[in-house]
């Protein structure tokens, strides 16, 4: 799945839309990149400034990406 199908997944069965950034002060920002060294990352929740989501090697896939952008907007595991 591309970052735009999971946003046409997203707002089809909920009310979350992911925008591309324009000149917003908050804003999630995707890297491949490792982040605390962690190949699927986000913070839970709404970050100030930029938030980091990082997406490396089998994050890449169909229930990697959701599941971090999921935590990106304040939802953390239903087990804790």
């Amino acid at each position: 799945l591309t970052f735009y199908q999971i946003d046409e997944i997203s707002h089809s069965k909920s009310c979350v839309r992911f925008v591309r950034r324009s000149n917003q002060k908050d804003y999630i920002y995707i890297t491949p990149d490792y982040a605390n060294g962690y190949n699927c990352y986000s913070y839970d929740g709404r970050q100030e400034g930029k938030q980091l989501v990082t997406m490396q090697g089998d994050c890449v896939k169909e229930s990697a990406m959701p599941h971090e952008l999921i935590h990106a907007i304040g939802f953390g595991h239903e087990n804790q």
